[in-house]
């Protein structure tokens, strides 16, 4: 992993970590909690923190490095690749949850969550994407 990739990866955890609050637990949260089994989710309070921090750096390096590879180095180019990725990880993950456990108690729940992990995807990857490019100049032609 080369240092744009690191710096990428940081800067995107940073990011995943304020959206994921802004987005799950501030706008979708109760809309989340309505359609998911009771008690699923720990309270803040009980949170534990340091594998919230490291999931969300996890992301970040994961968006940073597919970013990288596919050479998305601007706000928009980031911003499509990220929602494209965040929309296919949801994809995965909420249907296969729902298909086997009893996580998601309504399609509402899934759906919800796969539109959440599509604008988050979306904006980490712009944030890195614009990362990537800053200092370039456009092409004019």
């Amino acid at each position: 992993m080369n240092n744009k990739v690191l710096v990428g990866g940081l800067i995107g955890g940073v990011a995943a970590f304020l959206l994921g609050y802004l987005i799950y637990g501030m706008a979708l949260g109760s809309t989340l909690e309505a359609n998911m089994m009771a008690g699923i989710n720990r309270p803040m309070e009980e949170f534990q923190w340091a594998f919230v921090v490291l999931g969300h750096l996890f992301m970040g390096f994961l968006y940073a490095w597919v970013l990288n590879k596919a050479n998305a180095n601007s706000l928009s180019s980031g911003l499509q690749t990220g929602a494209v990725l965040g929309l296919l990880v949801a994809l995965t993950f909420a249907m296969t949850m729902y298909g086997v456990s009893n996580i998601y108690t309504t399609m509402t729940g899934v759906l919800v969550d796969i539109v959440g992990a599509l604008i988050m995807g979306g904006l980490v990857g712009a944030v890195i994407g614009w990362w990537y490019g800053r200092g370039r100049t456009a092409l004019v032609g």
